[in-house]
């Protein structure tokens, strides 16, 4: 089975992110993790999304998005 070419590529605005998490629960893919060092929300698994927008339409402060490529 050939791979599906990824249309978009996954943006975090940092300078909006206020790192609530609510991606970490949101994503059923397991998207984002929570990274302890640099003390942000970070995309742990961005091959696995399927493109669903969730993450987008969830981030209160309009950080996430996803751009055409």
């Amino acid at each position: 089975m050939a791979k599906r070419k990824k249309l978009f590529t996954l943006k975090i605005d940092y300078e909006r992110c206020d790192n609530c998490g609510i991606c970490l629960f949101e994503c059923g893919f397991d998207l984002f993790s929570y990274d302890i060092k640099k003390d942000r929300v970070i995309f742990r698994n961005p091959g696995q999304c399927v493109e669903c927008f969730i993450c987008e339409a969830r981030c209160p402060e309009q950080a996430i998005s996803l751009k055409i490529q």
